[in-house]
C-alpha cells in the first residue's frame, strides 16, 4: 500500500521534495519509519517526528491511510 508523506522545513531541501509517495508493507509506525530510512537515507541523521491527522504519532499510535508529516528538529523559543 502507498501512504503520502508530506515534509516540513530543512527536510524538503535534503529530500528535494515537499510529498512522496512511500510504499509500505504495513501501517504502523516502525514500518513506515524504517522505509523512509532505507529510500531517504539522507534523513537517517535526523531526529525526526511524524504526525497525522494534527497528531504526533509514535510506536502504537493507530494509523489509517492519511499522509504523514516529517518534521526535522526544532526548538522553541
Amino acid at each position: 500500500m502507498k501512504v503520502e508523506i508530506r515534509f516540513f522545513g530543512q527536510l524538503i531541501e535534503i529530500v528535494g521534495s515537499n510529498t512522496y509517495e512511500l510504499e509500505i508493507t504495513k501501517l504502523e509506525y516502525d514500518a513506515i519509519l524504517t522505509q523512509l530510512n532505507k529510500q531517504m537515507p539522507s534523513i537517517k541523521s535526523f531526529t525526526i517526528q511524524l504526525a497525522q491527522n494534527n497528531k504526533i504519532i509514535q510506536g502504537e499510535t493507530e494509523l489509517d491511510l492519511s499522509p504523514i508529516d516529517v518534521f526535522p528538529p526544532f526548538s522553541g523559543g
